[in-house]
């Protein structure tokens, strides 16, 4: 295998980590804000004076370092039988069949299922790295996105770099939390690896929406389009 192969190889493992990266944190934040709209106690920050809202700038980074990690992934790897979100669509499919199993199961069996999540995260991020041949009314829809969002870099530029310091913010809040608390995680072992995934997660997010804004991604691209 030629460098130039194994680089793009590499390059196109490090867009999808960093989209279902991206999926992951969104889903946290978004799964934050449901429990606060319904008043549920969010266990692992209650001890700060932590605003709920604050994950919705969480939410906004997530969403806004997809374009920019589908952009780093895209180069044309050999196809496997079928498209990238063929296997995107089973993952996902495998995700809700396990969750149905489970919820019918003892109620332990419950903390498999944050492991089972992660099948969700790359079955989404395999669909939305190959998105433009699902279907070509999705590709013209992108598109037609794509040219507003260019014609509007600077404000982009500005929201993503507020919604990332606030999601770096929360990220160590979090950490702090379960650095004095971390006799709880002694409760149950098994799920301190997700709580580890769940930091770290936060953090790449929060890092790679500020690489993104240093890069200036979208001021070059609102240069070429004009």
């Amino acid at each position: 295998m030629s460098k130039r192969i194994l680089l793009a190889i590499c390059r196109k493992a490090l867009g999808l980590i960093l989209i279902s990266n991206s999926i992951a944190s969104l889903l946290s934040a978004l799964n934050v804000l449901y429990g606060a709209y319904l008043n549920a106690l969010i266990q692992f920050h209650e001890a700060y004076v932590l605003n709920e809202l604050l994950f919705i700038f969480l939410a906004l980074t997530s969403i806004l370092n997809l374009a920019p990690a589908k952009a780093l992934g895209k180069i044309e790897i050999r196809r496997f039988l079928f498209h990238h979100y063929v296997y995107g669509f089973i993952l996902i499919f495998l995700y809700f069949t396990s969750a149905l199993l489970f919820s019918i199961m003892q109620p332990w069996v419950w903390d498999v299922q944050a492991y089972m999540s992660l099948l969700f995260c790359w079955g989404a991020a395999l669909i939305i790295d190959d998105i433009y041949d699902v279907s070509p009314k999705i590709a013209f829809l992108l598109d037609a996105a794509a040219r507003i969002i260019r014609r509007s870099g600077w404000l982009i530029q500005i929201i993503h770099a507020i919604s990332s310091l606030f999601s770096a913010y929360v990220a160590f809040q979090i950490l702090a939390w379960n650095i004095e608390n971390i006799l709880l995680l002694g409760i149950n072992p098994f799920l301190n690896p997700i709580r580890i995934f769940l930091v770290t997660n936060l953090f790449i997010t929060a890092f790679y929406g500020l690489k993104i804004v240093k890069d200036r991604v979208w001021l070059m691209n609102s240069r070429s389009e004009g």
